[in-house]
C-alpha cells in the first residue's frame, strides 16, 4: 500500500514533464522582450496590443489575457513610482 502511494506522485511527474515542450526542440517559442518600467511603457505596449487585434494579428481572447497582465504591470509600476515619491518627501523631512 505505502509503495502505491510513493508510485503515486512519481506518475504525475512523468505526466507533467511529457506534456512539456522538449527544450531541445527548435521550435522553442521565442522570447518577446519589451520596456514596462512606466505606466507610459505599458500604455505604448497595450496600444501595440491593441492595433494587432484590429489587425487580426491576435485573437481577441489572448489579447484579453496580456492587457489583463499589462494591468497588473501598469498597477505596479504605479504603485513603485508612488513608494519612490514617498520615499524622497520622507528624507525631506
Amino acid at each position: 500500500m505505502s509503495f502505491r502511494w510513493n508510485y503515486l506522485p512519481c506518475m504525475n511527474a512523468v505526466k507533467i514533464l511529457k506534456s512539456w515542450p522538449n527544450i531541445f526542440s527548435p521550435t522553442f517559442p521565442k522570447r518577446i522582450r519589451c520596456k514596462l518600467d512606466t505606466v507610459a511603457d505599458v500604455k505604448a505596449e497595450a496600444c501595440k496590443l491593441y492595433r494587432a487585434v484590429r489587425a487580426k494579428e491576435i485573437d481577441a481572447s489572448e489579447a484579453g489575457k496580456l492587457a489583463y497582465l499589462l494591468q497588473i504591470i501598469a498597477k505596479l509600476a504605479e504603485t513603485a513610482d508612488l513608494e519612490q515619491k514617498l520615499l524622497e518627501l520622507e528624507a525631506r523631512s
